[in-house]
C-alpha cells in the first residue's frame, strides 16, 4: 500500500502474526479508527462488509477485511452501524490511533463524538466559553452600615472584568485559573487532563485551540 505513513508505536498485532499490510493499516498516520475482521462467518457479514466498503479505505485480502476511517470523517457514522450490527461478534477488533481498544463505545468520548458528527459546526457541541474574576469574588452575603456627611463624597467601585478563555473540550471541566503558577503551559495542562480523562484520541480535540480572550 504506497503513500500510507505509518506511526511509530507498538502494535499487538506484531506479536500475533496478521498480514504486514493489516499492521501497516493499524499504525498508520493516515487513519483515526480501523475495524478489522478475521474470516467472519456470520450471516450478517455480507451487510456488515458493504457498510466496511463506505469507509474511507476498504483492504480486504486472504480472509482479512478492514474498514479504515479517517478524523472526523462523514463515513464514520457508517463505523458506528458497523459497530452496531457485529456487537459480540469475536471476529471483529477495533484500533484507535494504533491502539487496541475493547469497543467503540468503551472509549469515555465516544457518544459525545457522535453528537458531534451530527451537529452543522462540531465546535458548537465541543467547545466552550470559561470566565472567571482574578481574585475571585466573596459569594457570602455582608451587610455593611456605614454613617456619611450629606456632602461626603464616595469613590466609585471599580468593575473588574473577568478574564475569559476559549476551551477546546466542554466534557473536561477544564479550569485555567486553578493553575496559576504551573511551569507548564496551559495547553500541555489541558492536554495532560484530556489524557488522565481518556478524551486524547478524541478526533476533535485540540488543545492547541486553548486560548484567552
Amino acid at each position: 500500500m504506497v503513500g500510507i505513513k505509518v506511526k511509530n508505536c507498538y502494535s499487538p498485532l506484531m506479536e500475533e502474526n496478521y498480514p504486514q499490510p493489516c499492521v501497516n493499516l493499524v499504525l498508520s498516520q493516515d487513519f483515526h479508527v480501523i475495524a478489522l475482521f478475521i474470516k467472519p462467518k456470520s450471516k450478517s457479514w455480507p451487510l456488515v462488509r458493504q457498510y466496511c466498503q463506505r469507509a474511507d479505505f476498504f483492504y480486504e485480502e486472504n480472509g482479512y477485511t478492514a474498514a479504515c476511517f479517517k478524523p472526523a470523517s462523514s463515513s464514520m457514522r457508517y463505523l458506528f452501524a458497523i459497530s452496531d450490527m457485529t456487537y459480540g461478534w469475536k471476529s471483529v477488533y477495533y484500533f484507535v490511533n494504533g491502539k487496541k481498544i475493547d469497543g467503540l463505545y468503551s472509549l469515555s468520548w465516544m457518544r459525545c463524538y457522535l453528537d458531534a458528527l451530527s451537529c452543522n459546526d462540531w465546535r458548537a457541541h465541543c467547545q466552550r466559553i470559561y470566565s472567571y474574576y482574578p481574585g475571585g469574588r466573596n459569594t457570602n452575603m455582608v451587610i455593611q452600615i456605614s454613617i456619611q456627611r450629606p456632602d461626603e463624597k464616595t469613590t466609585p467601585e471599580v468593575e473588574v472584568a473577568p478574564e475569559r478563555y476559549l476551551l477546546p473540550c466542554k466534557s473536561l471541566n477544564f479550569c485555567p485559573d486553578k493553575y496559576t503558577g504551573h511551569p507548564s503551559s496551559l495547553g500541555d495542562l489541558f492536554q495532560a487532563e484530556a489524557v488522565s480523562r481518556g478524551y486524547a484520541d478524541c478526533p476533535f480535540l485540540h488543545p492547541e485551540e486553548l486560548k484567552k480572550l
